[in-house]
């Protein structure tokens, strides 16, 4: 893009350069140890970005619906739950499922036993 002269908004530089520092141990962590055996493990630190952070994004996902299965949805009447696999199982389940009209019909029964 420079070359081009156009520049990134600093916002998003800035949440790029926290990126690529992400979980990373040498820009910070913390030493975490057990009481009762003494074994210690490093935690480094997130950026806690959810614009290009997969693993900050997907954590700021799961609270949200930690949030909503537990304080929005019991309060309200539901009508439709949408189940999504990632991209993998999805991958994996057409392949187990063979190449019929509908896949979910055939994993229906496996989902709920």
């Amino acid at each position: 893009m420079a070359e081009q002269g156009k520049e990134l908004p600093g916002y998003v530089q800035r949440e790029f350069e926290e990126f690529l520092q992400c979980g990373r141990l040498e820009h910070g962590f913390l030493r975490v140890r057990c009481e009762s055996c003494h074994a210690e493990h490093l935690v480094a630190f997130s950026c806690k970005r959810r614009g290009f952070c997969p693993s900050c994004g997907a954590r700021r996902m799961a609270e949200s619906a930690a949030l909503l299965v537990d304080e929005v949805l019991p309060e309200q009447p539901m009508r439709q739950w949408v189940l999504s696999f990632p991209f993998q199982l999805r991958f994996l389940f057409g392949v187990v499922c063979g190449k019929g009209r509908n896949p979910t019909l055939r994993l229906w029964p496996a989902i709920f036993s």
